[in-house]
């Protein structure tokens, strides 16, 4: 599953333009995530995305 898909993904929109997004499922120096990639992040704890990361 990719990090735009999860539910723990989350976005706040910052300005007119611009947004932060983060991973709740992260620790929270870790939070930073880029949903707009299609990538996971490496660090994600969730059982679903071990095998992909490991890949």
């Amino acid at each position: 599953m990719l990090c735009r898909d999860c539910k723990h993904c989350k976005t706040k929109p910052v300005g007119y333009v611009s947004s932060r997004s983060w991973c709740e499922a992260l620790p929270k120096k870790d939070r930073g995530i880029y949903p707009h990639l299609n990538t996971v992040n490496p660090k994600c704890p969730l059982k679903i995305n071990r095998e992909f990361v490991n890949k």
